[in-house]
Parts: structure tokens; C-alpha cells; sequence
């Protein structure tokens, strides 16, 4: 479904901050009262259920009750969450869009400095900011995504990702300029953890984005068996195609592109070595076989195997961890 245009009656309110969500009723509830702490006053706030079962309706329900403009949009049965993220866009009803997460924390003025970053360059498609990704354990900064620059415009998002095969974008607080959305679908779903990456670049390729520094978001990073499973073997290879499919987008030359192939085929092949290294050290040293295979080579599934059979049937003292 297309994004219908913003309301054409007068309105102070030009800001949608929604939410997709899916069971995380705790984290929800620690999100409606960071939104309620904002700086910004004029924004709407939508959460888009997909499918939840537990009290997220309740929490909803709470913070509309002491005061936050909240709206909660059902899905029964739910979507998935790439085609969540679509439906967000469906249902803001103001002119600027910002997809938050549930599970990541958000300081007092992040909506106010996106929307300010937006107004202030005209010519960006979206604003977002830098992050700090925490460990999901001890809460402890792994990373720090921020730059000390001043705001402003950005036009290498995709020569970043296709170079590096990461995205300058932290995806927890994006805002998205409604009228530069590119053509339905707005969303691929067979991507999944890539779709948000895609819908990114897409924009970058029709206009700059702009840079607000940070850190305005602390993330909630991956554990280690997390990681293995969301970015395993099959993923790796996805992350690759959209890598190619960007640089062709971006290089006329074909000697460019030619290079630009090899490099991401080598860094590919570098990637899934390592998450193959990684893998074999879980089995190893826990002796559980992970879940997180997806599309590995017969090899790599076999001694993964194998060191977990062996864990489990021999003494630790016989198998020493390296």
C-alpha cells in the first residue's frame, strides 16, 4: 500500500514517530516515557503491533492516558517485520516519519534534533543519527557510532555500504522526509535484517541524507550465539548481492564494477570465514550445536557437529579450549 499524503488541514503537528513492536511489552512501556520526556511537543506517536500477545495493548492504552499522543495500530495476525516497517509509513499521518525501535533507549531531543536537521536542509531525504551499541548483558558502550561533526549533508550512504558492507545508518532513529519516499513496494521482504539497509539506500540514491551527531540512541547489541544466527552463512551471501546490486547502481564503468566485484567477493569470503571460526569455537567450547548453520557448507555443518558430539561425550580436561 502506498503511503497516503499527509492531512491538507492545518496542523501544528508535521511529526509521526512510530513504532513497530512485537511482544516486548517492558521495553515499550521504558519507550513511552522517554517519548513523553521529549523535547519536541508536536508529534504523534504510532505503535505498530505486529501480532502481539502479551500487554503491549495495555501499555498503549496507559501512556494515552497520562497525556502521550499514542496510537496503536493491531495486527492480527501479524506481518513480519520488514512489511511492519512499511506499514509504519501507512499509517503516519504527518509529513515527517521516524521509525524508532522498541528495545533501544532514546534521549530527550532526539525528535526534535531529526526534524530540525530536516528542516534546516530541505534537500535531504532523511535524517539520522549517531549510536552507541551497548551489550544486551552488563548495559556496558561496546561501540560508538558518532562523529563530532556538525549536522550536515551526507551523500556516501551507499558508497559506504557497498565498500564496507555496513551501513552508516543506525536504523533505531531514522526520519524519513514522506515526499521522498521511493516507489512501492517501499519494502523487500525476503531481505529481512537487510530490508531497512535497502529502503536506506534507496533513498540516498534519490537525495543526500543528513548527519545529526550524537550519540542520540543507545542500541541494544547482539550476544554472541544472537550474531551467529542473525548474520550466519545464507545472510552473509544476501549482504553480498545487495552490496553488488548498489555498485552497479552507483559505477556507469563496467572496470569499476568489475573491481568493485572482486572486493566484495573477497570480503564476503573473509566474512563467512570468520563466522565460521566463530561457529566452530561455540560448538567446541559449550559442546551445544548451534542453531545458526543457514545454508553453510556440508563441511562446516559436520564439524560443527562433531566438536559438539565430542564436548558432550569426553571429559572437559581432554578437550582443551584454544
Amino acid at each position: 500500500m502506498r503511503p497516503p499524503p499527509p492531512p491538507t488541514a492545518p496542523s501544528a503537528c508535521t511529526i509521526s514517530v512510530c513504532i513497530p513492536t512485537h511482544n516486548r511489552a517492558g521495553d515499550l512501556a521504558e519507550r513511552m516515557v522517554e517519548l513523553s520526556a521529549q523535547t519536541a511537543k508536536s508529534f504523534e506517536v504510532v505503535v505498530v503491533d505486529d501480532g502481539s500477545t502479551d500487554t503491549t495493548a495495555e501499555v498503549v492504552a496507559d501512556a494515552a492516558r497520562r497525556g502521550l499522543p499514542v496510537r496503536h495500530v493491531a495486527l492480527r495476525p501479524g506481518i513480519g517485520m520488514p512489511w511492519v516497517i512499511a506499514r509504519c509509513f501507512a499509517e503516519a499521518r504527518n509529513s515527517l516519519v521516524a521509525i524508532f525501535h522498541d528495545h533501544d533507549s532514546y534521549g530527550p531531543d532526539v525528535v526534535e534534533r531529526l526534524a530540525q536537521a530536516l528542516q534546516e536542509h530541505p534537500s535531504a531525504a532523511f535524517a539520522f543519527c549517531g549510536v552507541r551499541t551497548c551489550d544486551p548483558l552488563s548495559g556496558a558502550v561496546v561501540s560508538d557510532s558518532s562523529e563530532p561533526a556538525a549536522a550536515g549533508l551526507r551523500h556516501d550512504v551507499v558508497a559506504h555500504f557497498v565498500r564496507s558492507g555496513s551501513s552508516l545508518v543506525g536504523a533505531s532513529a531514522v526520519m524519513v522526509r514522506r515526499s521522498a519516499l521511493p516507489p512501492e513496494p517501499l519494502v523487500t521482504a525476503e531481505l529481512g535484517l537487510f530490508a531497512d539497509v535497502e529502503l536506506w539506500c534507496r533513498l540516498a540514491l534519490r537525495a543526500p541524507a543528513v548527519y545529526v551527531p550524537g550519540p542520540l540512541v543507545d542500541v541494544q547489541g547482539w550476544g554472541p550465539d544472537e550474531g551467529l544466527v542473525k548474520l550466519n552463512w545464507t545472510k552473509l551471501g544476501q549482504l553480498r548481492e545487495l552490496r553488488l546490486r548498489f555498485a552497479t547502481e552507483l559505477a556507469a564503468d563496467p572496470r569499476v564494477r568489475s573491481r568493485q566485484a572482486r572486493w566484495i567477493a573477497w570480503h564476503t569470503a573473509c566474512a563467512r570465514a570468520h563466522w565460521t571460526a566463530r561457529l566452530l569455537r561455540r560448538a567446541h567450547r559449550s559442546g551445544v550445536f548451534p542453531g545458526a548453520v543457514g545454508g553453510a557448507p556440508r563441511a562446516v555443518r559436520v564439524a560443527a557437529a562433531v566438536l559438539s558430539a565430542a564436548r558432550r561425550k569426553f571429559p572437559p580436561d581432554l578437550l582443551k579450549e584454544t
